[in-house]
């Protein structure tokens, strides 16, 4: 399942993401290039990557993977991974010192902005049925003017699916 809007690639930003209830996103975007795969093998990626702690990257891996449906675009030795969004990368790393994600009600919550609420409810309903652990189902939010829903990652890591709509 890839989300790229057809012929186009992230360039800034590739992470939106929402701390402290504030939702942060760049969609810019330019023509997409012939990519290489990145089997141990290096690939220009241009954009931010932020990358957040996990205590299990096999795990980490069929969650994104088989759950959300993204594409692993880099495996790093010594334990990090990259994840293409579709719109974005995310990153995620097995530092081994113990060190605890940035996860739960209080911590990271990473945000996926969908074209329309169509989107975010077949999202929802294909990540419940490859076994996502639901945090909020689809609803519009009673903050911010956003229809959304939330689910858990292996590492307790809040992963929304949203479209903002006006006011």
């Amino acid at each position: 399942m890839g989300f790229y809007r057809e012929g186009w690639q992230p360039v800034v930003a590739g992470l939106p993401f929402c701390l402290g209830g504030e939702t942060i996103s760049f969609p810019f975007f330019r023509k997409r290039d012939t990519m290489n795969p990145t089997k141990g093998g290096h690939r220009n990626m241009i954009g931010s990557i932020v990358f957040l702690p996990v205590a299990d990257l096999k795990r980490t891996r069929q969650f994104y993977t088989q759950v959300m449906g993204f594409r692993l675009e880099m495996v790093q030795s010594g334990g990090a991974e990259i994840y293409d969004t579709g719109y974005g990368y995310w990153g995620f790393c097995a530092y081994g010192d113990h060190r605890p994600p940035l996860s739960g009600p209080q911590g990271v919550c990473l945000s996926l902005n969908c074209q329309d609420r169509a989107e975010v409810d077949a999202r929802w309903k294909a990540a419940l049925a490859q076994g996502a652990e639901p945090v909020s189902p689809p609803a519009k939010h009673g903050r911010f003017p956003v229809y959304s829903c939330f689910l858990a990652d292996p590492d307790g890591y809040r992963v929304e699916l949203q479209v903002i709509e006006e006011e």
